[in-house]
């Protein structure tokens, strides 16, 4: 008996160190997380962190009551999602970017020039166009990734972005679109 708690402390412990054993809110994955779903988790992580720092921006700079209130839940929304994200990277020691890409930084350079109706307009442009790809990446994922927590994250968070893209071609419809004429909609 002796020798068998001693080798279940010491596979425990070896467990424990090589990551194996999750937390109450964070199961172990059976396997080393793949690629695709650490790229995944990243971009991810990236785009949730945009969606914060664009919706402050509006927050400051819309002009239409409906689109700060829009605002506001990406902050919200987007910042519970990112922690949870936060969290799942941590236990698989993925470290995450504190800063936009290029693209999302170019966004919000273009967008911290606008005012007014122009501004309101092209930020729901903005999320309307990043909602639609969000949402189907995320669909994929459900079915493809091979990290247990990373496709219950994408599960659990892919209703709220679909709420998102509703209230975004809502907002749209209701805004028209600061780029039809350049755009296929």
């Amino acid at each position: 008996m002796r020798r068998t708690c001693g080798t279940l402390l010491i596979a425990a412990s070896v467990a424990v160190a090589a990551g194996r054993v999750g937390t109450a809110q964070e199961p172990a994955s059976a396997t080393a997380i793949t690629e695709e779903d650490e790229a995944f988790v990243k971009e991810a992580a990236t785009g949730g962190l945009a969606e914060v720092k664009l919706g402050q921006l509006a927050v400051e700079k819309a002009s239409d009551a409906q689109v700060k209130a829009f605002a506001q839940r990406m902050i919200d929304d987007h910042g519970r999602g990112h922690a949870e994200l936060t969290r799942i990277a941590a236990a698989r020691h993925i470290e995450l970017s504190s800063d936009l890409d290029t693209k999302q930084q170019a966004l919000a350079d273009r967008l911290a020039n606008l005012s007014g109706s122009t501004f309101d307009r092209a930020y729901v442009d903005a999320m309307l166009d990043d909602h639609e790809e969000d949402v189907e990446h995320f669909k994929h994922k459900i079915v493809a990734a091979r990290d247990a927590a990373v496709k219950a994250w994408a599960a659990r968070t892919l209703p709220t972005l679909e709420t998102h893209l509703r209230l975004a071609r809502e907002l749209h419809d209701r805004l028209g679109s600061s780029v039809s004429e350049n755009k296929d909609r």
